[in-house]
């Protein structure tokens, strides 16, 4: 039984329970486009008219602020939103009675699967999203978008360097700028971005470096930060390179992204590393311009194995204290928030990537615990297959093994063993945790027909794969294994087909992938 609202809960005019949530300015984002919480409030409210969905929008960089000062008055918010920045500073919050201000979001789900009628999506989050928000093994918020860093080139000016393709590595990219550093009446500068904090936490993160002690605050409150460590002095060092050869272009401020818009927009560089939510303009500057622009992932330092890119945006948390009604509607409003649909509109309005997949039917909750989902596309076949999360534990380096990497699309199979295959994801940067096993069933995957045999797979760049270094991710030293690939077309798209890993008997287990078609992530 749900327990009455108190009094404080319910709205003027007596008759509805209020709830008050605080989410980020649409103003401060590089997209005009209005936040389709508005619109989801007005249906939420329409179908639960016991309750009141009223939304407030505040500056994200403001916003722990404006909490504190309205929780020092016992007004703050029933929820709240947070850039990823700032995790630990939401979950240090206190209220009026110095007790945390917030409470963990998988604490107050209670292993439920739907809340006031409304399905529960937490287990139909993109794992690396989610479990970002993960601490001491409980989910503490619920992720609303993500974004990342990748490369935006200018693709004529690359092709008459006689650059085919992005550049995928640091190696690549200094090689790229010193073709175009020879091209008679080319741009002045290769490369810029902006220089701010995210680009080194990143850099570092690719790595499999770490910013603070303890695991960057997940296995204990952080007391130290190591600003001069291998991995962060390799990117340093790299940078500094790309200036003093000419090729890197420093606008001489911090965070001037404006001015980095307006040389990559003038062509007076070929690449420009920023935000995934960029796209939502410089693909337009690049055709008012008359020039093609393509994006591709954050180049990597390919002298060491590759370890992932860390996540960025916002999550919304849960106000401590309320009444059971109140936080019901409260849960019920944040995951109508997230359901599929919305996820989908969000991510085209705002060039985010969706956190929701529209395929889970249950949600067991934490970290080593199995779940079983349902995925159901419209169409005549069907396929099984099984997910292994990575174990995480202890690289060789001592250094915790599970570093931040968003899966890799289309990845079914990931080993559990002490090694890692090519594709297999690593958690939230410095993420520990324990081993999960995930069983999912997909039906109605299009029927596969014959497609043409490329020179290339679109993953893993080869159609015969055989060495330790197989394709686009480095493994590490071990024997030598093969992996064909073929590809496959179907009604919603063509994909390749990545072929299992053989290799002679091994501790580690090997880890099998296949590709889904485009539509279905």
């Amino acid at each position: 039984m749900t327990a009455a609202p108190a009094s404080s809960d319910v709205s003027g005019d007596g008759s509805k329970i209020k709830i008050n949530v605080w989410l980020t300015d649409p103003a401060s984002w590089a997209t005009n486009e209005a936040d389709v919480a508005v619109s989801a409030a007005a249906e939420f409210n329409e179908a639960h008219p016991e309750y009141q969905i009223e939304i407030d929008n505040h500056d994200f960089r403001t916003m722990p602020a404006e909490v504190a000062r309205a929780a020092e008055q016992g007004e703050q918010p029933d929820i709240a939103e947070y850039h990823y920045t700032v995790t630990r500073a939401a979950m240090d919050s206190l209220g009026r009675d110095r007790k945390p201000l917030y409470t963990p979001v998988e604490r107050a789900v209670a292993g439920r699967t739907e809340i006031l009628g409304e399905p529960v999506v937490l287990g139909d989050m993109v794992p690396a999203a989610r479990d970002y928000f993960r601490y001491a093994g409980e989910l503490v918020a619920m992720p609303r978008t993500a974004s990342g860093l990748v490369l935006y080139s200018n693709m004529d000016l690359l092709a008459k360097a006689g650059v085919a393709e992005p550049p995928r590595t640091w190696r690549e990219v200094s090689a790229a700028c010193q073709a175009l550093a020879k091209l008679p009446g080319g741009p002045p500068h290769g490369i810029t971005w902006p220089n701010f904090y995210w680009i080194f936490l990143q850099s570092v993160a690719q790595q499999g470096g770490l910013i603070a002690d303890r695991d960057n605050g997940r296995s204990g409150r952080a007391e130290k930060v190591d600003l001069a460590s291998t991995e962060m002095m390799a990117y340093v060092t790299w940078w500094q390179r790309l200036h003093q050869d000419g090729h890197y272009l420093y606008t001489g401020k911090l965070l001037d992204f404006e001015s980095c818009y307006a040389a990559f927009e003038e062509q007076r560089l070929a690449m420009f590393l920023s935000s995934s939510v960029d796209a939502s303009h410089l693909l337009k500057r690049g055709e008012r311009h008359g020039f093609t622009v393509k994006v591709s992932p954050m180049p990597y330092n390919d002298e060491v194995r590759f370890a992932g890119n860390m996540m960025g945006g916002f999550s919304l948390w849960l106000a401590a204290g309320l009444s059971q009604a109140k936080q019901d509607g409260a849960l019920a409003f944040m995951q109508y928030l997230n359901r599929p649909r919305a996820a989908a509109e969000w991510a085209r309005r705002h060039y985010r990537v969706p956190i929701s997949r529209g395929r889970s039917t249950s949600w067991t909750g934490r970290a080593g615990t199995a779940t079983t989902r349902t995925f159901a596309w419209p169409a005549p076949s069907s396929r099984r297959r099984t997910a292994h999360r990575r174990r995480s534990g202890r690289s060789s380096a001592g250094r915790p093994a599970s570093w931040a990497r968003s899966p890799p699309r289309c990845t079914t199979s990931w080993p559990t063993g002490p090694s890692r295959e090519p594709g297999s994801p690593r958690r939230a940067n410095g993420r520990s945790g324990s081993s999960t096993t995930t069983t999912r069933t997909a039906t109605g995957l299009p029927a596969a027909r014959p497609a043409t045999l490329p020179s290339a797979c679109s993953r893993c760049r080869s159609t015969t794969v055989s060495s330790a270094y197989p394709g686009n991710r480095a493994s590490g030293p071990g024997p030598p294994r093969t992996r064909s690939c073929t590809p496959w077309a179907s009604a919603r798209g063509s994909a390749t087909r990545c072929g299992s890993w053989s290799s002679p008997p091994r501790t580690a287990r090997v880890s099998s992938r296949r590709c889904c078609p485009p539509t279905a992530w």
